[in-house]
């Protein structure tokens, strides 16, 4: 069961990155609120399910403007612009359950909620 429900084949200006806000690897409680789209060590992956049972994992690089636009909408949480289709890396063009996982140095890996 998904988190949240976005419709298929539309361009989604905001997709929500993190479940929980982002966290300091050192003292594993400071919120992390100024992580930059082009951060040290980003690793950002669209973790996908088909309604079919396929999984495809996709790398997705994060920019500030246009197709993928990475921002943080506020304490420690981040969300991402995703096409409907023609984007370079993952598009919002199947039908299926989706969710971002990544890490970026100096910050303790996470997931996205289930989409």
């Amino acid at each position: 069961m998904p988190d949240l429900w976005m419709d298929v084949d539309a361009a989604l200006a905001e997709v929500p990155v993190n479940i929980l806000p982002l966290i300091d690897d050192t003292d594993f409680k400071a919120r992390e609120v100024s992580i930059a789209y082009n951060a040290a060590g980003m690793d950002l992956v669209w973790n996908f399910v088909t309604t079919a049972g396929a999984f495809t994992q996709t790398a997705v690089t994060p920019t500030t403007a246009g197709d993928y636009d990475w921002a943080h909408v506020g304490d420690g949480m981040y969300s991402i612009e995703m096409t409907a289709s023609g984007g370079a890396s993952a598009n919002n063009d199947a039908e299926g359950f989706g969710w971002f996982s990544g890490f970026v140095t100096g910050v303790l890996p996470w997931r996205g909620p289930v989409i």
